[in-house]
C-alpha cells in the first residue's frame, strides 16, 4: 500500500483522458451515443516510478471476460459476424 500511496501523491490520481466517439456508421456524421471522455486502465502503469514492480495476471477470455457495452441491435450484428457481442443479451 505504501508504494501505490507514493504513485497517487505522485500523479495526484490523474491518468490521461481520450475522447472515443461511437458513431451511427462509416459516413461518422452522427453520434451513435453521447461521446464521453475516457481512459484506459493500462495508463495506470505508466505513472508508477520506475523502481515500483509493476504486474499482470493474464487468462483465457472464457474464463470471465463478459463486458456489456454493446446494445442489442449491435450485439445482433457482430454475433451474426461470428465475433463477440458484448451484451446483456449474451453475459
Amino acid at each position: 500500500l505504501p508504494r501505490y500511496l507514493e504513485t497517487l501523491q505522485l500523479s495526484g490520481g490523474k491518468l490521461d483522458e481520450f475522447i472515443n466517439p461511437k458513431y451511427v456508421d462509416a459516413a461518422r456524421t452522427a453520434f451513435k451515443s453521447p461521446t464521453r471522455l475516457e481512459c484506459m486502465m493500462q495508463d495506470y502503469a505508466k505513472t508508477v516510478p520506475p523502481n515500483h514492480p509493476v504486474g499482470w495476471t493474464r487468462y483465457p477470455l472464457e474464463y470471465g471476460y463478459f463486458p456489456c457495452k454493446n446494445d442489442l441491435a449491435s450485439a445482433a450484428k457482430l454475433s451474426a459476424l461470428g465475433v463477440p457481442a458484448h451484451s446483456a443479451s449474451t453475459a
